[in-house]
């Protein structure tokens, strides 16, 4: 082999290795299975049930269009593993993931809505 193959070669090697790494992530398809609201002037009330879609990677979610946070991204709180993790706004807004299960809760002074979804690899 000759010193411009080797050069070639060197470069295309480099240029390989010097590729970003992709960050972990992965998207989740879900499906509310629970939903209720408790507010002082209505009392306890089932809410709809939806789908939706969710990318999770060690930063945030972000959440598709379906569901009750369409579009919506929340930064992550703690993050173990793409299947166990917590995120949200402290301490109003609160998502907790753990091996296909999505809890959701948030309060506000007259109210506090709540969800539960089962959730698949998309």
């Amino acid at each position: 082999m000759d010193k411009y193959t080797k050069a070639v070669l060197t470069v295309v090697a480099l240029s390989v290795l010097a590729l970003p790494v992709k960050a972990e992530e992965k998207i989740w398809f879900c499906e509310i299975k629970q939903n209720y609201g408790v507010g002082v002037e209505h009392g306890i009330a089932g809410l709809g049930l939806d789908r939706f879609t969710m990318k999770v990677t060690t930063a945030n979610i972000q959440f598709g269009d379906g569901g009750f946070a369409p579009n919506m991204s929340f930064p992550m709180i703690g993050f173990d593993s793409l299947e166990d993790w917590y995120a949200g706004h402290e301490p109003v807004i609160r998502f907790r993931f753990l091996n296909g299960y999505l809890s959701h809760v948030s309060q506000s002074a007259e109210s506090v809505l709540l969800y539960l979804a089962s959730c698949e690899d998309f």
